[in-house]
Formats: C-alpha cells, sequence, structure tokens
C-alpha cells in the first residue's frame, strides 16, 4: 500500500510557533521592568520583530549554528525563542546563575556562535576565559528598557576582548531595524528534517561536567502537543500564565513555545522573582496559572500572609517542579487561594515535562476528600501520552520490577533523548531508555512515586532510607522553610542521615535546641527509629542550585570543609543530651 502523502509531513516547529498570531494577535506578552512597571508587547507585534530578528540572525551564522541566549525571563526571551528554530539555527539557553568557569565549559563546548545577552550578563560574560570566547563572531546586547535601544556599555576589558578576537557588538534594537518584517522562514518541509536539531540545553545539578541535551523539531513539536492534553495542566488559550521558572532552564519548562502555540496571556518576572514582585504580576495581570519551584512558592506565600489585606487572587492552578511541594503550601493553594497546586516531575533529558499529579487524576477521585486530594499530589503522578516508564533492578537492568517494588526508573519516548551532545555516556543509557538515576515505583494504578535520587538514598546498616521523604515529612512544620537531608558517614552502620533545615518566620523566635527536638520528634511520629536523622543543623540559608533546587552537593561539601562529626549518641535514641559528644571530636 502507498504512504499516504499526510504521514511524510514533517513536525517542523513554524507551523506551531505562528499559531499565536494567527489566533490571538491582540493578545500580549508582559515583561515586568521593576518599580511596579510593566513592558506588553502584542503577538502581533512580537511576530514582526521575530521576523526582523530572524532576517538579520540568518545572515550572521549558517544553518545548524548555535545562538547562545544569556537572558532573563523577558519578550525578547521569547523572540529567540520563536526566530532561531524557525531559521534553522540551534537555540541554546545559557544558565546566567552559573559560575564563569561552568559558563565557559558550556559556550566553547556547544560552539556558540551568537549570543544575545541581557546587559546585566556582560560583566559574567567577561569573566569567561578568553579561550572559550572564541567561537563567537556576533554579540548581540539587550538593553534594560525592553524594546528601547541603549542603556548598556561594554567594560574596557570586554571591549578589547572582542577587539582580539574579532567580535561585532550590536544593540538588539538596532539589530532588528536592519532586518525586514516581509521575511519568510526558511524552514519548510522542502528543505528541513524534523530530526534537525533546534535547541540545545545543558543539564545542572549533576555530578561531572554538564551535559549537553539536544532538542529536534520533532521532539519539542510532539512535546508541545503532549502538554496541550488536559491531564497535565488543563492549558488552553484562555489562560493567563506566568512561569516563573527561568527560561535558561529547560525552556522554562515549554511555556514560552506554548504561548506561541497556543496564544493565552503569558506573564514574564525578567529577574524579580520576590514574592512581592510575583504577587504584584499575578493581581494585576489576572494570573491562572503559575509555575516555579517550591522556594518560590513558599515567598510567595510569606509575602501574602505578610501584607494586609491582600488583593483577591484569580488563581486556578499551580505547577510546582523541582522537588516535592511541602505540605503546608500544598494546604495554603487549596484553603487560602482556593488554587489546585499540581506536582509536575521531569528532566531535561524529557524535553522536559514527563508526569503530573493532579487532585482529581481519574473520575473516582471526584469524590476524594481534600485531604485525599493533596495526598494525590505528593508524588509525580501519571507521565505525559507517549511516555512510557519501566521500574528495573539496579544491577541488571533488564530484570523488570512489579507493582509498587522499588527500583532503578528507566523512560523513553519521542521526546526522551537518546544521547548527550558529544558526549559518550553510555551507562546513562540501556537499549534505548533513558537511565534516570531515580530511585522509583509505579503504583497499582500506574502512578509513578519518586522513592529519591540514586546518589541521594542514605545505606545505613544495609538498609535504604530515603532523603526525600525524610525531607517532606520535616517542611510539613509549620516552623520549617526548607530542609535538606544527606548522608554522613558513620563508624557502625557506613551512613546516617543528618538534615539540615531553613526556618520560617514562625520558627525564627525559637530556639534551636527546640526546633531540633520538635524535627526529631515530628519524625519518630512517622519513620522508624533507625530511619529518623542523627542530627538536626539550622542554617540561615540551605544553598540551591541554579535552577532552584537544593544543592546536596554544596551542603555535604561544606559539611566536610567543617570537619562535622555526627553525634556519638544520637538525638534519635538518647535525647537532647547526646548533642554533647560526636564521633571523632570532643566539644
Amino acid at each position: 500500500m502507498e504512504i499516504n502523502p499526510r504521514d511524510s509531513l514533517q513536525l517542523l516547529l513554524p507551523t506551531l510557533l505562528d499559531r499565536a498570531v494567527r489566533l490571538q494577535p491582540e493578545e500580549t506578552i508582559v515583561t515586568y521592568q521593576g518599580n511596579g512597571n510593566f513592558h506588553e508587547v502584542s503577538y502581533r507585534e512580537q511576530y514582526l520583530r521575530a521576523k526582523r530578528l530572524g532576517s538579520v540572525l540568518e545572515k550572521s551564522c549558517e544553518k545548524g549554528e548555535t545562538v547562545g541566549t544569556l537572558m532573563w525571563n523577558n519578550a525578547n526571551h521569547a523572540l529567540l525563542y520563536h526566530a532561531t528554530p524557525c531559521i534553522g539555527r540551534v537555540i541554546h539557553t545559557l544558565n546566567v546563575r552559573l559560575s564563569s568557569q561552568e559558563l565557559a565549559y558550556i559556550i566553547k563546548h556547544a560552539e556558540d556562535k551568537v549570543v544575545v545577552a541581557d546587559e546585566d550578563h556582560l560583566k559574567l560574560l567577561a569573566e569567561c576565559d578568553i579561550d572559550a570566547l572564541r567561537s563567537i563572531r556576533l554579540l548581540v546586547v539587550c538593553g534594560p528598557s525592553q524594546g528601547i535601544a541603549g542603556g548598556w556599555a561594554l567594560s574596557t576589558e570586554m571591549t578589547q576582548t572582542c577587539q582580539d578576537l574579532g567580535v561585532q557588538v550590536v544593540d538588539l534594537e538596532e539589530f532588528l531595524a536592519s532586518g525586514t518584517e516581509d521575511f519568510a522562514w526558511p524552514v519548510t518541509e522542502h528543505n528541513t528534517r524534523e530530526g534537525e536539531t533546534v535547541g540545545l540545553c545543558y543539564t545542572s545539578g549533576t555530578t561531572g561536567t554538564p551535559k549537553g541535551v539536544a532538542f529536534s523539531h520533532r521532539a519539542l513539536y510532539i512535546h508541545l502537543l503532549a502538554c496541550s492534553a488536559t491531564d497535565w495542566a488543563s492549558l488552553s488559550r484562555t489562560d493567563c500564565v506566568l512561569p516563573v521558572v527561568p527560561q535558561f532552564h529547560v525552556w522554562a519548562w515549554g511555556f514560552p513555545f506554548m504561548a506561541l502555540m497556543h496564544g493565552f496571556k503569558l506573564c514574564l518576572m525578567h529577574k524579580w522573582n520576590d514574592g512581592e514582585s510575583i504577587l504584584r504580576m499575578m493581581t494585576r495581570h489576572q494570573v491562572t496559572l503559575a509555575a516555579g519551584v517550591p522556594s518560590v512558592w513558599q515567598a510567595v506565600k510569606a509575602e501574602y500572609e505578610a501584607t494586609p489585606n491582600p488583593p483577591p487572587l484569580v488563581l486556578e492552578r499551580v505547577l510546582c517542579g523541582g522537588s516535592a511541594p511541602p505540605l503546608e503550601i500544598q494546604e495554603w493553594f487549596m484553603n487560602a487561594v482556593k488554587a489546585e497546586l499540581i506536582n509536575a516531575w521531569g528532566m531535561t533529558e524529557c524535553s522536559p515535562n514527563a508526569c503530573s499529579a493532579r487532585h482529581v487524576s481519574m473520575r473516582r477521585d471526584r469524590q476524594n476528600s481534600a485531604r485525599e486530594k493533596i495526598r494525590r499530589t505528593g508524588n509525580p503522578g501519571y507521565p505525559l501520552p507517549g511516555l512510557e516508564m519501566r521500574i528495573v533492578d539496579p544491577e541488571n537492568l533488564d530484570v523488570e520490577r512489579g507493582q509498587n517494588e522499588s527500583g532503578e526508573l528507566l523512560v523513553r519516548s519521542p521526546c526522551v533523548t537518546g544521547a548527550y551532545h558529544k558526549q559518550s555516556t553510555p551507562d546513562k543509557f540501556h537499549k534505548g531508555w533513558l537511565v534516570t538515576g531515580d530511585v522509583a515505583l509505579i503504583d497499582g494504578e500506574g502512578a509513578l512515586q519518586l522513592l529519591d535520587r540514586s546518589k541521594d538514598m542514605i545505606k545505613s546498616g544495609g538498609e535504604w532510607i530515603s532523603s526525600i521523604d525524610l525531607e517532606n515529612h520535616i517542611t510539613g512544620l509549620p516552623e520549617i522553610q526548607m530542609a535538606c537531608v544527606v548522608a554522613v558517614p558513620h563508624p557502625k552502620w557506613d551512613e546516617r542521615p543528618v538534615a539540615v533545615v531553613q526556618l520560617a518566620a514562625s520558627g525564627s523566635q525559637i530556639s534551636q535546641a527546640e526546633i531540633k527536638l520538635k524535627i526529631v520528634n515530628h519524625c519518630r511520629q512517622k519513620f522508624a527509629k533507625w530511619q529518623v536523622p542523627d542530627d538536626v543543623l539550622v542554617w540561615t540559608a540551605i544553598p540551591l542550585t541554579g535552577t532552584g533546587k537544593l544543592d546536596k552537593k554544596r551542603v555535604r561539601s561544606h559539611l566536610e570543609e567543617q570537619k562535622y562529626c555526627l553525634p556519638l549518641m544520637p538525638w534519635a535514641y538518647s535525647g537532647r543530651e547526646g548533642m554533647m559528644q560526636r564521633h571523632g571530636a570532643a566539644t
């Protein structure tokens, strides 16, 4: 039988990214600019600016070459999301929270030919090793005000570096002025295959050097359609969406692309991610769906509760990812805001979204109590359409585990990468499946439950302890804003858990000894005695990665630098007096 012409049609991004301007040309993209000021641009205006950008960017680098973006969340960054893949170039989002050494490695490894940077990131770029910048031919700088030229200047050192390397430097608005609005996207079904690369992101918070993940037209196209399924977040063009997650972190979970596809109102915070600014955006522009990590929602909650007579929110759904949402945050959104908190899980390697847990995931859930609905969102939930999951024996990845049996999580789909960019990592893939590094199980209803990262599990006396379970339980206390549980070496049990906590405002008036005792007693209510942390440390701030996750590497490193030793008789067994003596140390 002959192949239907329909089935040879390539899945190319321009057909999705031009959709918003056709459906809702007067809807807007809003960028917060600080001090209560907002910049708005319609999809019609944004589309014409994207055409101008594409027409000049096409002349600045060849097909398949990489365009790096060193930018905050703003409309200018969204321009790059639109124009770059539509001209057959590769958009590479650079994490502005990395050190200059890490950034230099990534720029060099990706071979960025063009870099578009917000003016306040020029200093970070100037600190990079000059050898890493040799691939760059063009530096486009965005001023502090969206849509307005100027307001920036290169340092003397950066000016000299650009001259030495032959890098052309231009203001974004001047760059756009040299373009044309009647430019036709060169990416068509006649000259482009759906498997061609259009995006590049690097992982963060992992061991070793960052790993690059390349994204094709096909992978992102299918991913955008999957995220449009009602079960994920009930997204539609009637929404006003605020992704607080950075655009430099795996496409801000895809929301800028989704905006161009659906045409919903898109709100972007630029660099202002404090609770007050976020609430100002939510109330001013009537945000219905927001997305971010737990620390963001803790800041929003604290600001809302500290504000006398806060204005009402129309928020309906809140996506929370990066780590499991604390029980306190879930209850607050449900009871005080009347919004559904959706637990979302994914990975850079998954494009990035993979699973979500809703208050009502099945028809039978409609009758559940509020407590049961919250319980269901404590884990990642159900996979996006097309995503396959397996739980296998960590020692033999061909041996599959049964329902409710824990093991190594493997995933695959048309959106999940099968290799890292210019890196050989055979241990990360197995017969077409991505080895996620997560310890998990799939329950009797087909929902995913993450137990821990393989590297973060604590092995004590031959038994495994989940750091995630302890963290989630500890953050259920109103006095605790954040908790991080790590393994510390023990002379008899190999490893023992230690909890590092950051206090919420309600815990700041309580002594550290009382906080510690409260946490230990709280853990004893749920966990076996041997699972309870041997010690509780109160820190002013727990370090986070550039994407807002707990930075356990830095926590462990800090403990090692401080030559931290476990208490000789831990609280979990002997009470407060056990804190006076420690293994290998005298007090």
